[in-house]
């Protein structure tokens, strides 16, 4: 009754958002090990990786929710025929 799927531009900011956080979700491991490290004093080069896949997986992140964003304010045309 509210027409939450009734915009193609909504289905994709749903589907978007909900990969975004299936990432985040993945990250939370290494991000829980560099902290532990950071905050210990233990950081070393060994960490290289996993802190240059944060910071790719953050940019990317950015970049999601800039898409995000953008579908908010120019709202494409189409709609679809679901009704739930």
């Amino acid at each position: 009754p509210w027409g939450v799927a009734r915009h193609y531009w909504v289905i994709a900011k749903l589907v978007l958002t909900a990969l975004s956080l299936v990432v985040l979700l993945f990250q939370l491991e290494p991000i829980e090990r560099l902290a532990r490290a950071a905050r210990n004093g233990l950081l070393t080069t060994a960490d290289t990786s996993d802190q240059m896949r944060l910071v790719i997986h953050s940019v990317g992140g950015l970049l999601v929710l800039l898409l995000v964003a953008g579908l908010s304010i120019y709202k494409p045309r189409g709609q679809t025929d679901l009704n739930f």
